[in-house]
């Protein structure tokens, strides 16, 4: 079989969740049938940032690059690639398909949420969005979400129809995350970020007790809310510190303005995009992981942090607790009591967190690489029938 990949998501400077699960899942693929012939595609200039792939057969084709002028490179030079190499399957995993379709295609659709929600896209952008969704609906052999909810969201927006063409796959967590780096590494690690009042987080040797999460400027990332609930947990603990990261520089001092008027300047770390390889070692190194997203298609950090032995305290709306079971305390992301509640709870009991991540890896059993890809093996070859 024949499986041409829109990869351009792996050949990116800031390689985020669609493009590590693409080489998660790829590995996999790759593994249980040798005898398939997959091809990344990419746009030329881009190659150092596929530098640290280590396929065995996967072949990595750049393709010339036109910049998004017109969209060309997505809606006719990629498809023709395809119907000139006689691909069996066209893999678009990014939430979009080409214009001109040629070859039987599969399309990744994570969710709609720039269509439910303000996620700061503009307006034109967004009914360009609508309308590439419908012509994805329509127009591909399958269409795979990554979680029941995304996939109810879908049917609900777009209709019904598409119940059969929809396949549910969970994705899996990271595979960099599975191996625990050394006490040694995390401090390592941890010595090169600082509160927002300058001093070092790490003092006398040692980290404090500390949250970590991940924030954005994007109001679904509910990252206020956050801080303002961390401030209402700090006047009841005096240890605790937050480390936060994946901040826009454009947004960071804007909350960094928060920081100081909630008075914690010398309680929490405020970050930007954190450097991929510190990402293992903060997890690990974490006391416990804060994901108060308001909405979510599958949500990767969950699964990450029971990857990487991290109690987890995390919002009960959309998709997340199809996600997380059991094995999380929730809150009402909408309620700042309701968030600084869970978090004197996990930061007053280690027995509790313990448990929290027993139960984590309980959890992670459902969610795994090679589960994925058996799934998406049988999609490939019921389409290609």
């Amino acid at each position: 079989m024949k499986i041409i990949i829109d990869a351009r998501t792996v050949f990116a400077k800031a390689r985020r969740g669609t493009g590590k699960n693409l080489v998660d899942l790829y590995a996999q693929i790759e593994q249980k049938r040798p005898n398939w012939d997959i091809e990344f595609c990419y746009s030329k200039g881009f190659d150092s940032y596929g530098s640290d792939l280590n396929f065995k057969r996967i072949k990595l084709s750049p393709m010339l690059d036109v910049g998004n002028r017109f969209k060309l490179w997505q809606d006719y030079f990629f498809p023709l690639r395809g119907k000139l190499k006689g691909a069996n399957i066209l893999h678009c995993p990014a939430q979009t398909s080409p214009k001109l379709i040629g070859s039987p295609t599969i399309v990744t659709i994570h969710d709609i949420i720039p269509l439910r929600m303000d996620d700061g896209m503009p307006e034109a952008e967004k009914q360009l969005l609508e309308n590439n969704i419908k012509h994805s609906l329509n127009k591909a052999k399958a269409i795979i979400t990554v979680s029941q909810y995304s996939k109810n969201d879908i049917l609900d927006y777009f209709g019904q129809q598409y119940e059969d063409k929809i396949k549910v796959v969970h994705w899996a967590p990271e595979g960099k995350l599975l191996s625990p780096p050394t006490q040694e590494t995390q401090n390592k690690v941890l010595q090169e970020y600082k509160l927002l009042n300058g001093q070092d987080f790490v003092q006398n040797g040692q980290p404090p007790p500390f949250f970590f999460s991940l924030g954005a400027a994007s109001p679904r990332k509910n990252t206020e809310k956050l801080l303002k609930a961390f401030a209402a947990f700090c006047e009841i603990n005096k240890e605790w510190k937050l480390l936060l990261g994946g901040i826009q520089e454009g947004a960071k001092a804007k909350f960094a303005q928060q920081i100081e008027a909630l008075g914690l300047s010398d309680r929490v770390s405020l970050n930007g995009f954190l450097p991929e390889a510190h990402m293992p070692q903060l997890y690990f190194a974490c006391d416990a992981f804060i994901f108060p997203s308001l909405y979510e298609g599958f949500g990767l950090p969950v699964i990450d942090a029971f990857a990487s032995n991290s109690p987890l305290i995390l919002s009960n709306v959309t998709s997340l607790p199809e996600v997380a079971g059991d094995a999380a305390m929730f809150f009402d992301p909408e309620s700042i009591e309701s968030m600084a509640s869970s978090f004197v709870e996990v930061a007053a009991s280690e027995t509790l967190r313990q448990s929290m991540i027993e139960a984590g890896h309980k959890r992670l059993e459902q969610f795994s690489w090679n589960n994925t890809a058996n799934q998406v093996i049988e999609i490939f070859e019921q389409v290609s029938q």
